[in-house]
């Protein structure tokens, strides 16, 4: 960097404090610029960068509030108008997701930074679940899984069997995803009101809705076929109404439809690859 370009630095910034290293403190700065002048490509970079200005943000004078910076956030929006959470977001993905902070890890190459910032919280477990084509929605939904885990309200909740989500399961056609409904018991009891003879099944599904399934195993339309089951998807992710389905009903077709239109997965509670497989472990619980 040249000495032009320093003094230009210092009449932006304003003083460095005296006894700090001068030109590297200016040499992240410039670093910082031109990682935002391509942040689309340069993002993990330009979080290394800002992590690296950390423990030299108490050394710079902010002209605009007259005082020495308090921490790299207000540095970040001092010289560049980052938000405190845009600076947080840019370090942290650039710790987590970055190979030594410079360029993307080799696994997480095809993901982009929206969706990276949405994974950050996630547990180690629930980054396997995430895929390069999930969307920032369904990556959400996995939060929430996770976020929801031992707070379900309700009485004799069986928070033993409630799915966490170990698992993205997608299904191939129609005749899967009928077959999935009617093992609705593999998804683990969610609720149970024996006083109304009614057990209750939950699956999440990665657009932050969810289907129920309701047993009334006090009335049995069929011997054969078992206890009376209706379907309740509810529009947690896209509204706060929720639609009723009968299995036995016509309206299967509307939940197929629903689960189609919205190409949605299950997250369930098993390691699995295939619905085959799904079946075949669950079985064996």
């Amino acid at each position: 960097m040249s000495e032009q370009n320093l003094v230009v630095y210092r009449d932006v910034i304003g003083d460095i404090r005296e006894g700090a290293d001068v030109t590297m403190i200016l040499s992240r700065i410039h670093n910082c610029q031109e990682d935002i002048q391509d942040i689309k490509t340069r993002y993990i970079l330009l979080g290394g960068h800002l992590n690296d200005l950390k423990p030299y943000a108490k050394d710079i004078w902010t002209l605009a509030k007259g005082r020495w910076c308090k921490d790299i956030y207000e540095l970040a929006e001092h010289c560049f108008g980052f938000k405190k959470s845009t600076t947080k977001n840019m370090i942290a993905v650039a710790k987590r997701f970055g190979d030594c902070m410079t360029s993307l890890k080799t696994e997480y190459g095809r993901y982009n930074y929206s969706c990276l910032c949405e994974m950050l919280p996630l547990t180690d477990e629930q980054l396997k679940l995430c895929t390069p084509e999930m969307t920032v929605q369904e990556i959400r939904a996995l939060r929430k899984t996770n976020k929801d885990k031992g707070q379900t309200s309700g009485q004799n909740v069986d928070n033993s069997k409630i799915s966490y989500g170990n698992c993205v399961l997608a299904l191939k056609n129609d005749k899967e995803r009928i077959e999935f409904l009617r093992q609705y018991k593999t998804w683990g009891k969610w609720l149970s009101l024996p006083e109304l003879a009614l057990n209750f099944y939950k699956c999440d599904l990665t657009n932050g809705d969810f289907i129920v399934a309701t047993e009334n195993v006090g009335f049995h339309k069929d011997k054969d076929k078992g206890p009376w089951v209706t379907y309740c998807i509810v529009y947690q992710g896209t509204s706060k109404d929720s639609y009723f389905y009968d299995t036995y009903a016509m309206a299967t077709t509307n939940i197929l439809n629903y689960i189609k239109s919205s190409q949605v997965k299950f997250i369930v509670s098993v390691e699995c690859e295939n619905f085959v497989d799904y079946l075949n472990k669950t079985n064996k619980k």
